[in-house]
């Protein structure tokens, strides 16, 4: 969290979705806010032709909630229950290999109407939907109730103190260590214990270690017993 000409900006997450039940009783907990949003007043959108044209954001939300609902047409079947994914596996697997861009180009939309959604969900897959699932997106509509009114309350509100007051009034109350800039380079269970070493030759021990750690960072520390197959098969790719 930060600011940029006198307005609160966030780094990394920033809206909630009013079913983030647990962040919101985190908020509850440390007394914290939320805060929603005015309302866009005015959307720049592609045209298709090369150029851009400023469209009501009524218009922009409705049109482009029917090109979401076309897009993920089906979703009810293959994810009935979404906090379940693999609920309905077999209807998943005819679909895993289908990009965002494949699932796209089948809808045959006009120009303008794919621009109103190919930005969006280049940043909700990654950045590339190429090789953007659908299926990972398809889950988020269904957790979103399957509507375009639910996909849109994903960024209905934000935290008053933005993220980073979250986050530092949970350290607080935990009172935890907090180490930057430390690299851990080997994780050990060892039964009874867990033991993480760093690249300074540091040890640490505790019951249990949770690790949040990007992809392409498990290849540089060492896991034992070693990390899965699927988990290494995926480590060695890499995710760009």
């Amino acid at each position: 969290t930060d600011t940029f000409l006198g307005q609160q900006v966030e780094f990394g997450a920033q809206w909630l979705h009013p079913d983030y039940k647990l962040v919101h009783r985190e908020l509850s907990r440390y007394g914290i806010g939320t805060v929603t949003d005015a309302p866009t007043d005015r959307c720049i959108y592609p045209t298709g032709d090369g150029g851009y044209a400023a469209m009501d954001p009524a218009d922009v939300g409705r049109r482009s909630g029917e090109v979401l609902q076309s897009l993920f047409a089906a979703s009810e079947e293959y994810y009935p229950r979404p906090h379940e994914p693999l609920h309905r596996a077999d209807l998943l697997r005819r679909i895993a290999d289908v990009s965002l861009r494949e699932r796209l180009d089948s809808l045959g939309l006009s120009a303008s109407d794919r621009s109103l959604v190919v930005g969006m969900l280049e940043n909700y897959s990654g950045g590339d939907a190429n090789t953007g699932a659908l299926t990972s997106l398809a889950q988020w509509w269904a957790l979103c109730g399957f509507t375009p009114d639910g996909w849109a309350a994903q960024s209905a509100a934000r935290p008053e103190t933005g993220m980073r007051g979250l986050v530092e009034a949970i350290l607080a109350d935990a009172q935890a260590e907090v180490r930057m800039g430390t690299t851990v380079t080997e994780v050990v269970d060892e039964g009874s214990s867990v033991l993480v070493r760093t690249a300074n030759g540091a040890e640490f021990t505790a019951p249990a270690v949770v690790m949040a750690v990007p992809v392409n960072v498990w290849r540089t520390i060492r896991f034992e017993p070693e990390l899965s197959q699927a988990y290494a098969e995926a480590t060695a790719e890499g995710v760009g």
